[in-house]
């Protein structure tokens, strides 16, 4: 092995090590499920990770699961929470996935605390008891606690489902109740839809009509406010399109889309150097 593999290797740490996308999207999909399209739920396709669009576009939501987290904490608790897996996702940028004892004494030691408290001080009618102790034995008991310890998810309840990275993200869009993403490109998939998103990241879908950026707990209190008032308005999105259409350029700045624009090296480093040049003028003297 060179050195640059074992540096790649060194440099995954705690995150995973290097493996191939069929291994690992064979495991996740093991434990994976196909959705339920009837249910009303909240899509998040996670990023492919390490990758700019989180890091550092998304800030400290790089750590996607913290995105689990404040979905699952603030959301109405009848709407369920559809992660799916990044198809192209390798062990580089996760931790491996296996069953984790340590997760689960911990999850079980977390709830147990939470139901004596509830008990000394009467919080919870006998009715929710029964209730809630059966719901966090279908958690307890459910192929996703191995997914969940994976991606360092603590629920409240069981209404976190992880969707085989197979389903297509179009289906999964349409028949959702909002879109979730840090910067990616469901966003507008979801705008065209007619669907409204949370944005937990910084980027040009910031000032498109129907998302809302997430920044901190107050706009997280105010989500479902945001989604539940969401009026699609198609003039106001073909006027943002036609705005990012006036003040795009037909440019690479990364090789792998070379094939994508015809245009010689030399003549598209220029363009790139006067664009840059002429912002910093801007930003300087403005």
């Amino acid at each position: 092995m060179g050195e640059e593999s074992r540096g790649v290797r060194r440099a995954g740490g705690e995150r995973g090590r290097v493996g191939g996308r069929k291994k690992y999207n064979k495991i996740y999909n093991k434990l994976a499920e196909a959705p339920d399209l009837k249910k009303r739920y909240i899509y998040f396709p996670l990023h492919y990770q390490p990758e700019l669009s989180t890091s550092p576009l998304a800030k400290e939501y790089v750590r996607q699961e913290l995105i689990i987290h404040l979905l699952d904490y603030y959301l109405p608790k009848d709407i369920f929470l559809y992660i799916k897996e990044h198809p192209n996702q390798t062990f580089l940028g996760r931790k491996i996935i296996k069953y984790n004892v340590l997760y689960i004494l911990y999850l079980i030691s977390k709830y147990f605390i939470k139901l004596i408290r509830n008990i000394i001080l009467r919080r919870d009618k006998i009715v929710n008891l029964y209730k809630n102790i059966f719901n966090f034995s279908k958690l307890i008991t459910s192929k996703y606690l191995t997914l969940l310890s994976a991606y360092n998810i603590v629920p409240n309840n069981s209404r976190i489902k992880f969707i085989k990275s197979s389903t297509d993200s179009q289906e999964l869009i349409l028949n959702s109740v909002a879109v979730v993403t840090c910067t990616g490109t469901a966003a507008m998939e979801a705008l065209i839809k007619e669907k409204p998103v949370l944005l937990f990241g910084n980027y040009l879908y910031n000032y498109a009509p129907g998302v809302k950026a997430i920044v901190n707990n107050n706009d997280m209190k105010n989500a479902y406010d945001f989604i539940s008032s969401f009026s699609f308005n198609e003039e106001k999105l073909l006027n943002y399109l036609q705005l990012l259409y006036n003040n795009s350029h037909k440019l690479i700045i990364d090789r792998a889309y070379t094939t994508e624009v015809d245009i010689d090296n030399e003549t598209n480093n220029n363009e790139l150097f006067k664009i840059i040049k002429s912002f910093l003028y801007k930003e300087q003297y403005n």
